[in-house]
């Protein structure tokens, strides 16, 4: 009786200490956002914004700005965000580190209660978007797997990203059971309650386009102000966030998606011809996708394309 009494106490003291951390309660998701890229007021659920306004200390350069949204159904999450930068830096070949260029990383651990050291395992996650020509470009899973290819197969991920000269945008749908697995396979020992989650976002900001050239970096909450850049390897530098207190209704239907990574454009959830259109509309690649598929676009010249398949239109810039 007084070791089951003790494992209680234990039980209850943890719950209390979550509670008593958290930063932030997710809204709910009032619908599905349309993942495109583009942050309609009008069709999408996203409201109001939140800043990404803690500064790496190490950081040269102040001229990014940003701000998100993380909403939360009863399958996945969705992410919105919104950066001003007005130095656009992408290049693969000049800039071989993805987390070097102007990029967004997204950072989810669904234990919210770590070890001491804060490793990763399985039910963490970091996923890197960039501002243009590769929508999604890496990410890591689990005990540092330093992979990503199990989120982007799941049939409810999406992710759309758009740029301009001073502005880029992203849109992203992470299911709930695409976080509690990794990509080596591994899936938690304990199920998650879906109450609580760890949650951070950081922007990077390439200034003078060549590798190293990372000049700023910036978090929501980075270590609770201290932006240390530990997001990538440490669970704890991540904000504890509670997830809405009653049953969401499941809003994700599985839609047709594309997104293009490491020059390849993948195809999800479309049956037969899909087609890429350069902006004259011209058709300039075509093939059959039975489900999900890939088609390779790197001998594509650089610009702004359309990929078109049953219920699917989205744009890429290559």
């Amino acid at each position: 009786m007084t070791r089951k009494i003790f494992t209680l106490l234990l039980f209850v003291v943890a719950f209390v200490f979550v509670q008593a951390q958290v930063k932030m309660e997710i809204p709910k998701a009032a619908k599905a956002p349309t993942v495109d890229g583009y942050i309609d007021d009008v069709d999408d659920p996203w409201g109001s914004f939140i800043d990404i306004a803690v500064r790496n200390a190490s950081g040269t350069t102040t001229g990014m700005t940003g701000k998100f949204k993380l909403l939360a159904a009863a399958d996945a999450f969705y992410v919105a965000i919104v950066v001003q930068d007005a130095t656009p830096n992408n290049d693969l070949t000049a800039i071989p580190n993805s987390y070097e260029r102007d990029c967004a990383e997204m950072f989810f651990a669904v234990d919210t209660v770590t070890g001491e050291t804060g490793a990763y395992k399985t039910g963490c996650w970091q996923l890197r978007c960039q501002r243009e020509a590769e929508s999604l470009i890496d990410g890591n899973s689990g005990p540092n797997t330093w992979g990503f290819a199990s989120m982007t197969a799941n049939p409810l991920f999406q992710v759309g990203v758009e740029t301009s000269a001073t502005e880029w945008t992203a849109e992203l749908v992470i299911p709930f059971d695409g976080l509690i697995t990794d990509n080596a396979g591994g899936v938690l020992a304990e199920p998650w309650t879906q109450e609580y989650v760890r949650f951070d976002v950081a922007l990077a900001d390439n200034t003078t386009g060549a590798a190293s050239g990372r000049t700023e970096q910036k978090y929501w909450y980075g270590r609770n102000g201290a932006a240390d850049d530990h997001g990538w390897d440490n669970t704890k530098a991540l904000a504890i966030c509670k997830l809405p207190t009653n049953a969401v209704t499941t809003l994700n239907t599985v839609k047709a998606s594309a997104f293009v990574s490491n020059n390849v454009l993948n195809v999800k959830n479309v049956n037969g011809v899909v087609g890429i259109y350069n902006m004259k509309g011209s058709l300039v690649r075509s093939a059959s996708i039975n489900g999900n598929g890939s088609i390779a676009i790197a001998d594509l010249q650089s610009g702004l394309y359309i990929v078109k398949g049953k219920d699917l239109a989205i744009k890429f810039v290559k």
